[in-house]
């Protein structure tokens, strides 16, 4: 075995130097240089094919994967990543896709198709954020929404959701869930941004209403319950309007009217109403229960009902009524 150490080697100019014959192994012990910088990479020949493009024959050169390559099944850990869709900065692990392929974020053992974790101590990183970037809101614009969907053969579509609306152009919010057939899922419950529930209803009244029909003579429910607004001011006299709160023209129900003073005073009335076609309302008074309360009546006008109290006492009410 030979061994041959050069210190220094200085061919003419123009000159090549072969090392070693074809099949030789040559080993480098140190760094090759070029005149004591880095000697540039030539990965100019990429082959056809191969799903690769790209190479260079000096300085920084880019290679593309241009098709799938399955032969690649782990390019270990890359602290920074940046495509066309995705810009990764994160400094730990963030998003995982087990081989269920259930994905998990802030989890690397996620038991659901979608799992978000996070230690949160009341702030919002756990929270799932849904971001309308639309600067000029309309009303009844949608802000997000959580769609069930069906692919059923015969029954294909969404057939419930939660989602959140605009109410204006200011962007006051309310929440709806919709219910239905795949494909034609309606509202059924919606929460106003006042604070108002409404069921099968979009504009409850007051601060809950239940709705059973379709409003004006294709009222076709058996009941339905509406809430007066939450207590009124004191004074004397309190006017109930009977088309604010009531169904149909001819519609006949009850009305519970409580009230409440100073000094622990209080009361409840209840009366029958009748619609008389637009024309007026009818009352009947059935019960009146009042505890140091010396006026609690009951009168009507046009289609209005008067209720008269202590000048200390505020109202409220509920109506439950038929056709």
């Amino acid at each position: 075995m030979s061994e041959v150490k050069v210190n220094k080697l200085s061919p003419r100019s123009g000159t090549t130097v072969t090392i070693g014959d074809s099949g030789d192994t040559i080993n480098i012990v140190g760094t090759l240089q070029n005149n004591g910088a880095a000697i540039p990479g030539d990965i100019s020949s990429v082959v056809a094919g191969t799903g690769l493009s790209g190479g260079g024959t000096s300085g920084d050169v880019t290679i593309n994967i241009e098709a799938a390559q399955p032969t690649i099944t782990s390019l270990g850990t890359i602290t920074t990543f940046r495509s066309t869709g995705i810009d990764d900065n994160a400094n730990a692990l963030a998003i995982t896709i087990d081989s269920s392929e259930n994905v998990g974020i802030g989890t690397s053992s996620p038991s659901a198709k979608l799992e978000l974790a996070a230690t949160n101590s009341g702030g919002t990183a756990n929270a799932l954020m849904f971001t309308d970037t639309d600067t000029g809101t309309t009303a009844n614009q949608k802000f997000g929404a959580i769609q069930f969907n069906s692919s059923d053969s015969g029954n294909t579509g969404i057939g419930g959701a939660i989602d959140a609306i605009s109410e204006d152009f200011d962007a006051n919010t309310a929440i709806r869930i919709l219910t239905g057939a795949p494909g034609s899922a309606s509202e059924r419950i919606r929460v106003t941004s006042a604070g108002k529930v409404g069921i099968n209803t979009s504009s409850p009244y007051g601060k809950f209403e239940v709705h059973s029909g379709g409003g004006g003579s294709n009222y076709s429910g058996s009941s339905a319950i509406k809430s007066g607004v939450t207590w009124d001011s004191e004074a004397s006299s309190h006017t109930i309007s009977i088309f604010n709160y009531n169904e149909d023209d001819n519609s006949s129900g009850m009305l519970l009217v409580h009230a409440k003073g100073d000094n622990n005073k209080c009361g409840t009335l209840m009366l029958l109403f009748t619609k008389n076609g637009g024309s007026g309302v009818s009352i009947t008074t059935v019960s009146t229960k009042t505890a140091g309360m010396s006026t609690f009546s009951a009168a009507t006008s046009g289609n209005n009902i008067n209720i008269s109290t202590d000048s200390d006492c505020a109202i409220c009410w509920q109506s439950y009524y038929g056709v």
